[in-house]
């Protein structure tokens, strides 16, 4: 059987979301990639971006969840207003420990999140990035 993990290689960013309060809670139990910058300008990136579904292979997900939680950064996002987050998640990738640009977009459009934090490895403090 191939390793799971593989499938991370086909993308420069990967994350999944662990808290995602929308009122739908649809975007909860999906692993989500971007595979270039060039991504980021399709219209229809949430449905392109989507890489798992916990429902499609439930074993596969949690190894590929498992490994983008440890390997990764923790984060979530806040709106202007800096109430409490919605969205709390893991992000990975293999050139650098977070990045906002594909976050953004995977949130902005419904939930109008402005603000990042992510949990600093050595430190283990949250920082706005």
């Amino acid at each position: 059987m191939k390793n799971p993990i593989n499938i991370l290689n086909d993308f420069e960013s990967v994350w999944y979301f662990t808290k995602y309060d929308d009122g739908l809670g649809k975007k909860v139990g999906i692993v989500y990639g971007c595979k270039s910058t060039d991504d980021m300008d399709n219209y229809f990136r949430p449905v392109k971006w989507k890489i798992m579904s916990k429902f499609q292979d439930e074993k596969t997900f949690n190894t590929l969840t498992k490994y983008i939680r440890e390997q990764g950064t923790k984060f979530y996002t806040n709106d202007a207003d800096n109430n409490d987050s919605n969205v709390w998640g893991y992000y990975y990738s293999k050139d650098c420990d977070i990045n906002f640009e594909p976050l953004d977009m995977a949130t902005t459009p419904d939930l109008g999140h402005t603000y990042l934090f992510y949990r600093d490895k050595e430190t283990r403090i949250y920082k706005e990035l």
